[in-house]
């Protein structure tokens, strides 16, 4: 078996199959092995795919000996268990969709796979994305690799994509698939160490990705670096007729601007941030190092206001809980999903399937979502709500008109202890920093900067306008290599 280092990128896995280091077989073997050996404590991994991992590994193997091999041929990967992939299940870690093999392959699992990626398996998340600690799946919660130095605990890999950012911390695969609808790809990035991105609403497809909020809901990677999340992100982006919510809108090769730097560009700092409350003064410590950095290389940092982000997080549990209310409606035991046994007629049947089928969070933000679409109540905050998030879409492009980009921390703590005890509301107020990006609909991605004094990972977020991720990446680029983050695991 081969000695894999725990960082595992695209690039370096790419040479050492080139130089024949290893074989595909011999990766694929000893990331199943990484698996199987770790996965019992931290239940990242919750549908293996592993016959037809070897499968295609073998077939991989046989591309690159005839100089055939695609573009990512031979990466292993895991896939959030939102993702549908054909003749496995997909059940968005919820008890409802038990037992269901998907029919279909999703837009971007099926792009990655035409490119050559290996999918492992698919990794754990809360319950149709609803979460910020992965707590609330029918597996069971996810656990991180981390633990914290002052007392030995273990702590939470965030959520919703908890599952996805464990395995690729942990060196299940190189990468992982995640979704973010209100930063369930960035704060586990954060948390856990890593990079990850957030497009565009509307840059990737959502076609055979189980809807939680439609008009949030994106497709994302988490990847031990930069220049990986680019290489992915170039691959799964574009238009897709599947989806009309997917835009067609040329995507640039992100790696051809990557290394551009920061010279002359602008760079925000939103003066609200720093007021919130229950800041770690580690993590406002690292955004002034940040600032700082990106200064002395080139790159302008001014101020800007966001006036209106406070209001981010009401916008959004009104206006997403809404649109799970409507969603999620159609699982009711009646055309597929979980049916309730013995029912004694058809209302009870729906009742009891229901509530059997959906955990605790998912039926918080049902009844939520519910009760702001009432008639009684809609104008007061589902309308009220939507007009909000236009103006703090506004503040966004006010601010853009004066830098090129934003930078603020991706959250306001590090991760938490995993038997740590926290208020529904205390979770909510955790996205309080990329909620507001994701009303707006616009590109982020969060790269770690270093380590707290707990020995637990701090990470930036970088915003910027309407698919502006080349600039995502380029400024991302430079942050990592100023803040040598992965030197750490060398």
């Amino acid at each position: 078996m081969i000695n894999l280092p725990k960082f595992l990128t695209i690039s370096q896995i790419k040479n050492d199959l080139k130089e024949k280091k290893y074989s595909t077989v011999e990766l694929v073997d000893a990331c199943i092995e990484r698996i199987e050996e770790n996965n019992p404590v931290l239940n990242a991994v919750v549908i293996k795919n592993y016959d037809n991992a070897r499968e295609l590994a073998k077939q991989a193997d046989e591309k690159i000996e005839k100089g055939e091999g695609r573009l990512l041929e031979g990466i292993p990967g895991i896939s959030k268990q939102v993702f549908c992939q054909k003749g496995l299940q997909s059940d968005s870690c919820s008890k409802m969709l038990d037992g269901f093999i998907s029919p279909y392959e999703s837009t971007v699992t099926g792009r990655l796979k035409d490119a050559g990626i290996i999918m492992l398996g698919s990794a754990n998340m809360d319950e149709f994305g609803m979460g910020s600690a992965n707590e609330n799946s029918a597996y069971g919660k996810a656990n991180s690799c981390y633990i914290r130095n002052m007392d030995g605990k273990r702590v939470t890999p965030g959520g919703s994509s908890g599952g996805s950012a464990a395995s690729v911390s942990s060196g299940f695969s190189a990468f992982a698939m995640g979704s973010d609808t209100g930063g369930s790809v960035r704060q586990p990035a954060a948390l856990n160490g890593l990079v990850g991105i957030k497009p565009t609403y509307g840059r990737c497809s959502r076609y055979g990705m189980i809807a939680f909020a439609s008009s949030f809901d994106t497709a994302g990677v988490l990847t031990n670096n930069v220049d990986d999340a680019a290489l992915l992100m170039r691959t799964m982006a574009g238009h897709d007729k599947n989806d009309s919510t997917c835009l067609d809108i040329p995507v640039e090769d992100y790696l051809k601007r990557i290394d551009g730097g920061v010279k002359g560009l602008k760079i925000g700092i939103p003066i609200e941030c720093s007021g919130f409350s229950g800041m770690n003064k580690e993590i406002v410590n690292s955004w002034n190092m940040v600032a700082k950095k990106l200064e002395e290389a080139g790159a302008e940092v001014r101020e800007v206001s966001l006036k209106n982000i406070s209001h981010g997080i009401a916008v959004y549990y009104a206006l997403a809980s809404a649109e799970a209310s409507s969603n999620l409606s159609k699982y009711d035991g009646i055309r597929y999903g979980y049916r309730a046994k013995d029912p004694k007629n058809l209302e009870d049947l729906y009742v009891r399937s229901r509530a059997e089928g959906f955990g605790d969070e998912v039926k918080r933000r049902i009844f939520l979502g519910t009760y702001v679409l009432s008639s009684d109540f809609e104008c007061n905050y589902y309308k009220k709500a939507r007009q909000v998030r236009n103006i703090i879409y506004q503040d966004f492009q006010n601010a853009f008109k004066e830098v090129d980009a934003i930078l603020m921390p991706t959250t306001p703590d590090v991760a938490r202890s995993c038997d740590e005890k926290v208020s529904v509301m205390q979770n909510y107020i955790g996205d309080i920093l990329t909620v507001p990006v994701s009303v707006a609909g616009i590109p982020s991605i969060s790269v770690p900067t270093c380590m707290s004094s707990s020995g637990l990972p701090i990470g930036m977020q970088i915003v910027a306008n309407k698919f502006q991720e080349g600039l995502l990446f380029q400024i991302a680029k430079e942050v990592e290599i100023l803040m040598e983050f992965c030197k750490i695991f060398n």
